[in-house]
């Protein structure tokens, strides 16, 4: 008996033991379970943040330019027309100044149209997600075009206050079209006003003073209406945050996130879609968006003295989309000084006229021809470059080297036609135009 009981209660023993470790075994299996789940529902939680949306102004100049987009006519020509006096319309047809002036005359429509629209604010509807369109803006590169050749049409027959003003038009309109956009419309805004500036320089010296001296405060006034770069980058942000929120609800988010990333043969693409199934979409999003803040804040202070910006993220996935705005901030400035340029350009035309000689310095041109002068945006706010030089006289900005080279202008090429990042020497009116 005492055997018996011996064995029965090993055996009990034996089946205890098992049954212990099969029930921490399930536990830990439970547990690692639930760490999964807490590890991929955190991964997958979709983050928010405030994305403000902004109150447009009514009424919206925006509604007004794309209507006069939508009155355009023989746009293609337009554009072969003005391209024919840059050497840069295709070969074929040759327009003749009475074809030019046609079709000038077909627009006048779209031209009265966006003229009536110029007076009033002007705010883009605010881009809230990866798939919002701008088709305007190629509207808006042919209405510019459109001003410019009218412009041209009205200088041909000498009337150079007619010319002017058609060139300050678009520098307005591209100066307003800046006002919401994130970076895609910046860049377009830069576009339309280099196309206005471009035709202006040849006006300045057959203007008598009274036209000289209201163009300059014209030009002042537009100047006022420029955008910070910093707004621009923050528009962005918001967009990319809206876009990344809007993404990750859907249930193919990453395959729509790292589409044309996932090339096995390129290992930053790879990694891109490997860490789409690694990394929290709260990470990517914060990673993003101090990316972002970094550069709002860099972008708060003047072009020269920001010698390191943020860096563009190592993240695999955001640092594939996260933009780069070296060179972007770089157009912002160029047109910036240009714009300045001209500006003062202006200025001195109409003190020449009427005192027959240029100022000493530029701080006399303030405040009956300007209300201060202007800084030079490439020299953190330090005076333009400025003497007189015989009956002349030279004017210019130290340019992106920020170095003083005495007006020695960039040299740019035919090929390259305007001055580049990196370039070395002065920015000078009347030689670096475009």
């Amino acid at each position: 008996m005492t055997d018996a009981t011996d064995v029965r209660v090993q055996s009990g023993g034996k089946l205890s033991a098992r049954r212990a470790v099969a029930l921490a075994f399930l536990a830990l299996a439970g547990c690692v379970l639930l760490a999964g789940m807490a590890w991929w529902w955190g991964l997958n939680v979709n983050p928010t943040v405030a994305v403000p949306t902004p109150a447009l102004p009514s009424p919206n100049a925006f509604e007004a330019y794309v209507d006069a987009t939508a009155a355009l006519v023989e746009a293609e020509a337009v554009g072969n027309a003005l391209g024919q006096t840059w050497k840069t319309a295709p070969a074929g047809k040759r327009y003749s100044p009475a074809e030019k002036a046609d079709l000038v005359r077909q627009n006048g429509p779209a031209l009265a149209k966006l003229r009536a629209a110029l007076p009033l604010p002007y705010h883009e509807p605010p881009a809230r997600s990866f798939s919002h369109l701008f088709p305007h803006y190629a509207g808006y590169r042919a209405l510019a075009r459109l001003l410019a050749l009218e412009s041209q049409v009205k200088a041909a027959r000498g009337d150079w206050s007619g010319s002017l003003d058609g060139n300050l038009d678009t520098v307005r309109m591209g100066t307003e079209i800046a006002h919401g956009s994130p970076l895609i419309g910046a860049l377009v805004a830069y576009a339309v006003q280099a196309i206005g500036r471009r035709e202006a320089w040849a006006a300045v010296k057959h203007l008598d003073a009274a036209t000289a001296r209201r163009a300059a405060r014209r030009l002042e006034a537009i100047q006022a209406r420029r955008v910070p770069f910093a707004d621009t980058v923050q528009e962005e942000k918001w967009l990319a945050q809206a876009g990344l929120m809007e993404l990750f609800r859907q249930p193919n988010w990453r395959r729509e996130l790292t589409s044309g990333l996932a090339d096995a043969t390129q290992p930053a693409d790879f990694g891109a879609a490997v860490a789409s199934w690694t990394a929290s979409k709260t990470e990517m999003l914060a990673v993003y968006t101090a990316y972002m803040d970094g550069m709002v804040a860099a972008a708060r202070h003047p072009y020269p003295a920001t010698t390191h910006l943020p860096a563009v993220p190592e993240h695999p996935v955001i640092g594939q989309i996260a933009p780069a705005f070296d060179g972007s901030w770089f157009l912002d400035v160029k047109e910036d000084t240009l714009n300045r340029l001209l500006l003062v350009s202006l200025a001195l035309r109409a003190y020449r006229v009427e005192h027959g000689r240029y100022p000493r310095t530029l701080a006399e041109l303030a405040p009956s021809y300007l209300r201060q002068a202007p800084g030079d945006p490439f020299a953190a706010g330090k005076p333009l470059g400025y003497r007189r030089k015989g009956d002349g006289y030279l004017l210019y900005s130290v340019g992106p080297d920020g170095v003083d080279n005495g007006g020695r202008p960039i040299i740019a090429t035919a090929t390259r036609g305007s001055f580049q990042q990196g370039d070395t020497g002065d920015v000078v009116a009347f030689v670096n135009i475009r």
